[in-house]
């Protein structure tokens, strides 16, 4: 399997949700190197990092974009999204908890890979117009 590559494009232009959408790119290419060096326990356990990391980089990025004045049905839409793909990424995890077999684990991490980095590459997109203030880094 493949390692995420972190693109100039990825970046949104604000440094702390560009740096935590870069820590959760890493925690998913740690799950990778595990998957690849066949070991099925740190592959389970980074996966499960991953998702402690997308939910804290979720929580964040609700608060900033709502500092940002982001409001009304654009910011319910989004937040919405974050708790369905949550959701997804913590039935990945406990499915991998149970069952470590190569071609499950590998199905399962090409299935958060793809929920992540599509929130990343496109979903966010949208935000870039109020995230424009590189400043802020809470």
């Amino acid at each position: 399997m493949q390692l995420i590559q972190w693109l100039d494009a990825d970046e949104l232009g604000h440094y702390a949700i560009d740096r935590e959408h870069r820590d959760v790119v890493e925690a998913l290419n740690v799950a990778i190197k595990a998957f690849n060096d066949r070991k099925s326990e740190a592959c389970v356990t980074a996966i499960e990092s991953a998702v402690d990391a997308t939910r804290r980089h979720f929580s964040h990025e609700e608060a900033v974009l709502l500092d940002f004045g982001y409001r009304g049905d654009d910011f319910e839409d989004h937040a919405a999204y974050h708790g369905r793909l949550l959701l997804e990424a913590e039935k990945i995890a406990a499915l991998c908890k149970k069952d470590h077999r190569r071609e499950f684990l590998e199905a399962r991490l090409a299935e958060l890979i793809h929920f992540v980095v599509n929130e990343i590459r496109s979903y966010d997109r949208k935000l870039v117009r109020h995230l424009s203030d590189t400043k802020i880094t809470a």
